[in-house]
């Protein structure tokens, strides 16, 4: 069989989303590869790591008639697509040996000899473009689903004994939908609006599922249609359909975890002050001493320490640095809370106002991060109980 590729960059973007939904380990090692079909005038790619699939398409002019199918490595082949685009060559000349098992990938002078494998079996059991008929469905709004992934991914475990804790969580209830990450010490929750004529939940890993699904909500339409049938989610954009598996296990109820107490001292102060001073602390320090906050309602302050440790090597001993703040609290004692840095430093990022909101119910109770003025954005840390 003999056809040409036209247009290596765009064959290339589509390389690239493959590419994230092969196989890294070597349990299986075929899946590392790409399944190429040439039917027509088109080349479908199928990408597959026994989780994710995906599904590109790509148009070719063929010169042969009948069908062709064969797996070839898949870094090689984007490596040498992406050869013959920094050659500036207006097309690729491509021929098929079935009986060699070669692909020959030619333009004047410049020519290269690639192994490919006829045996596809490995490949069964990637989803077919054909069977989400009965999918349940929620459309979303491309930019508002990117931003909660982005906000929320930051809070899931990298713990993967414990897979609904590296989950993002999709929790579809008709006109909105919860996004929300928990990893036993933090969460975070993106409330965003939807479109769906079920109530159902979608759990997909943050790190082989996301990356893929954030990719390809990047171009295409301004929304996008999400399908489930409660063990792969599947979305279209344009010619490429990814298959995402989700994971099975039950969330755990995060709306208790969000209840709050009567009692709360609101404190509302600028954003990036409170991340420098946090920042700051940092310098010098090679411990894992927790920050101290220092809450004065009297002086209208929040007050970033941190204390460096002889046995860690720290070379600053003590940081202390005030930030103004307005804060709203039924009593006037000084409260002291202990954080890890980092968490709170990661929750800070997801705030998109200038003002951030801090949500206190005490020194060891949850914490909560709201932006200003809008609580459809709720980001929960737990402090840290600090020695006296």
């Amino acid at each position: 069989m003999k056809f040409i590729i036209k247009n290596q960059e765009e064959l290339s973007k589509k390389l690239t989303l493959n590419l994230k939904a092969t196989a890294s380990n070597k349990i299986v090692e075929s899946l590392k590869n790409l399944k190429v079909v040439i039917k027509d005038n088109a080349m479908e790619i199928t990408s597959y790591n026994g989780e994710s699939c995906v599904i590109s398409t790509f148009a070719v002019e063929n010169k042969s008639e009948g069908t062709a199918e064969f797996l070839v490595e898949a870094n090689t082949f984007k490596s040498l697509i992406d050869k013959f685009t920094e050659f500036s060559v207006p097309q690729i000349n491509v021929s098929l040996d079935n009986e060699e098992e070669r692909m020959y990938l030619t333009y004047g002078g410049i020519k290269f000899n690639l192994k490919i494998l006829k045996n596809t079996r490995d490949f069964n059991g990637a989803p077919n473009l054909d069977t989400y008929t009965d999918y349940k469905t929620v459309v979303f709004n491309k930019n508002q689903l990117r931003r909660a992934f982005s906000n929320t991914q930051k809070c899931t475990s990298k713990d993967q004994a414990k897979p609904i804790l590296e989950a993002v969580n999709i929790m579809v209830n008709e006109e909105t939908a919860d996004v929300v990450t928990l990893d036993g010490y933090k969460l975070a929750l993106n409330t965003i609006t939807c479109e769906s004529a079920d109530s159902f939940t979608v759990s997909l890993s943050a790190s082989n599922s996301i990356p893929i699904l954030s990719d390809i909500l990047k171009n295409g339409y301004d929304f996008v249609e999400l399908n489930t049938n409660g063990v792969y989610t599947m979305v279209e954009n344009d010619d490429t359909v990814v298959f995402l598996k989700q994971i099975s296990e039950k969330v755990p109820n995060y709306k208790r975890l969000l209840q709050r107490k009567e009692q709360i001292t609101t404190i509302t102060l600028n954003k990036k002050m409170l991340e420098n001073a946090l920042t700051a602390t940092k310098i010098g320090n090679t411990g894992n001493s927790p920050v101290q906050v220092s809450i004065n309602p009297n002086e209208s302050t929040v007050t970033v320490k941190a204390s460096g440790s002889a046995v860690s090597g720290d070379t600053v001993e003590v940081c202390e640095i005030p930030v103004t703040a307005r804060i709203d609290s039924n009593t006037q004692d000084i409260l002291e809370l202990g954080f890890n840095n980092v968490f709170l430093l990661e929750l800070l990022n997801s705030v998109y106002t200038e003002n951030c909101k801090l949500i206190i119910q005490g020194a060891v109770e949850p914490f909560f991060i709201e932006n200003e003025n809008d609580s459809k954005s709720v980001y929960l840390l737990l402090p840290i109980r600090l020695n006296k």
